[in-house]
């Protein structure tokens, strides 16, 4: 409860001269305990249960950031990328692939996970 995860997007325009990569960062705060379950054995199967958690900033340059409310971390990538993205492309993602520990964004909580998932 409390932790913040990093939450990036990549999108992209075609335009004539090129297309031109938009990358944002946002921080989603934990609203209570986070638990994952798996149905098999092998990592790629886990899941997150619900954790109730909030967009809480952007942390690249952004004209326009309202907080977003969500009832998971997949629901906070879903919601996010349907108010800022959403002419990008579909909003369905993997949140063990998108979320991050680290500001760094090396690795996503996938690989961070996977040695207790096994």
């Amino acid at each position: 409860m409390g932790k913040l995860f990093i939450l990036k997007f990549s999108a992209g325009v075609k335009k004539r001269e090129g297309k031109i990569d938009i990358i944002c960062i946002f921080a989603v705060k934990l609203l209570e305990d986070l638990y994952f379950y798996n149905k098999k054995t092998e990592p790629e199967y886990a899941r997150f249960f619900d954790c109730e958690c909030i967009v809480e900033k952007c942390l690249t340059n952004f004209d326009f950031f309202e907080p977003i409310h969500a009832k998971s971390l997949n629901d906070a990538y879903t919601k996010t990328y349907e108010l800022y993205f959403s002419m990008f492309g579909k909003s369905t993602c993997n949140a063990f692939d998108r979320f991050f520990e680290e500001q760094n964004m090396e690795i996503p909580i996938r690989g961070k996970t996977e040695s207790i998932q096994k």
